[in-house]
C-alpha cells in the first residue's frame, strides 16, 4: 500500500500542503482532485522524491523512500508539466532511460518501442522530441512511465493537454493498469476528467484534504440540496445581495449566479425574495446536485 500520513511543505511564506493523509491500494484508482495552487503537485512530487515534505511520512509497502530511495522503481511518474530533452529522438530517449532502469540494450529496445505503440507514438519515433506538439510530449511522458511495470502509478494531470481520442485511451490505459493490480493515484483540477474511472477521491484545498470517499460517498455530502440557477443583467449585484444574507453562493458571471437552497427554503420562496429585492429575472432553473456542484461547494469553502 502506499501511504502518505500528515504531509506539510512550505515554500518560503506559503503552506503549500497541510496534513495531507491518504492511501493508494492496490488494484484503486484514486483521484487526487483540487483546483490550481491546491498542493496536488507538491503532494504528488514528494511521493517520488522530487520534494523533501517538512513533516509527515510517506511508506510504499511499509519502506521509506527518504531512507530506501531503491522503493522507487516500483513508482511510474508521469509529470504534470510534458517537459522532456528537446534534443534526443523520440524513440532513443525512451530507450535511454528503458537502459538506465537496467535493462539490457535489446530488452530496452524492445520495451522503448511497445511503449511508443501503446500511445501512438511509433510514427513519431525519429522524431527530436523539441519537434512533438504539447500533446504528443505529455503522452511521451506517459509512455515513459510504462517502460516495465510498475506497482505504484502516480500521474499528475496525464489527461490535460491531450486531444479528445487520447482522453479515451489514456482513460483506459489507466483502468487497464488496475485492473491489472497497480495501485494508480491521478490528480486533475477537473473532476468530470476522473469519476467515471476513480475509485476514491482525494478532494484538497489549499493545501489540505476536504474530502476523501467514494464517489456515492461524495453524492451523499451533498445531501439531496436543491441548487437554484437565476439568470439576470445585476447578476454580479444579486450575488452579493445573496451572499449578504448567508445564501452560499456556488458560481457566479455578469449574468447567472447560482446558489444552495438553504434549510427550509424553496426554490419558489428564493425567487421571490430575488423579485421583492427588485432584481429583474430573466431565467430561473433549479436542481438536485451534481457530483460537480458538491466538488465545487467543497473547493469553495461550501
Amino acid at each position: 500500500m502506499l501511504v502518505v500520513e500528515g504531509l506539510e511543505k512550505r515554500y518560503r511564506y506559503v503552506r503549500a500542503v497541510r496534513g495531507v493523509s491518504f492511501t493508494v491500494g492496490e488494484g484503486e484508482i484514486v483521484g487526487l482532485v483540487g483546483p490550481n495552487g491546491a498542493g496536488k503537485t507538491t503532494t504528488l512530487k514528494s511521493i517520488v522524491g522530487l520534494v523533501v515534505p517538512d513533516k509527515g511520512r510517506i511508506l510504499v509497502d511499509d519502506v521509506d523512500p527518504q531512507r530506501d530511495p531503491g522503493i522507487r522503481r516500483i513508482l511510474g511518474y508521469v509529470p504534470e508539466a510534458p517537459e522532456a530533452p528537446r534534443w534526443p529522438r523520440v524513440c532513443d530517449f525512451l530507450e535511454k532511460l528503458a537502459y538506465l532502469e537496467g535493462m539490457s540494450k535489446n530488452e530496452a529496445r524492445r520495451r522503448a518501442r511497445a511503449s511508443a505503440e501503446e500511445l501512438g507514438l511509433t510514427e513519431y519515433c525519429n522524431y527530436k522530441v523539441g519537434a512533438l506538439s504539447k500533446g504528443l510530449r505529455k503522452r511521451l511522458l506517459i509512455a515513459q512511465s510504462l517502460l516495465r511495470e510498475r506497482k505504484y502509478y502516480v500521474m499528475d494531470e496525464p489527461i490535460s493537454g491531450l486531444d479528445p481520442e487520447w482522453v479515451a485511451e489514456v482513460r483506459a490505459k489507466i483502468v487497464a493498469l488496475a485492473r491489472e493490480g497497480s495501485g494508480v493515484l491521478v490528480s486533475s483540477h477537473i473532476l468530470r476528467e476522473l469519476e467515471e474511472i476513480v475509485t476514491r477521491v482525494v478532494i484538497i484545498r489549499r493545501g489540505e484534504v476536504v474530502f476523501q470517499g467514494s464517489l456515492k460517498e461524495l453524492s451523499e455530502y451533498a445531501g439531496g440540496k436543491t441548487i437554484v440557477t437565476i439568470r439576470s443583467p445585476n447578476a454580479t449585484s444579486l450575488a452579493r445581495f445573496l451572499a449578504e444574507r448567508g445564501y452560499t453562493i456556488l458560481a457566479t458571471s455578469p449574468s447567472m449566479v447560482k446558489v444552495e437552497a438553504p434549510e427550509g427554503e424553496t426554490p419558489s420562496s428564493i425567487l421571490s425574495v430575488v423579485e421583492e429585492a427588485g432584481f429583474k429575472v430573466e431565467g430561473f432553473e433549479y436542481s438536485k446536485y451534481s457530483l460537480e456542484d458538491a466538488y465545487l461547494r467543497l473547493v469553495r469553502g461550501g
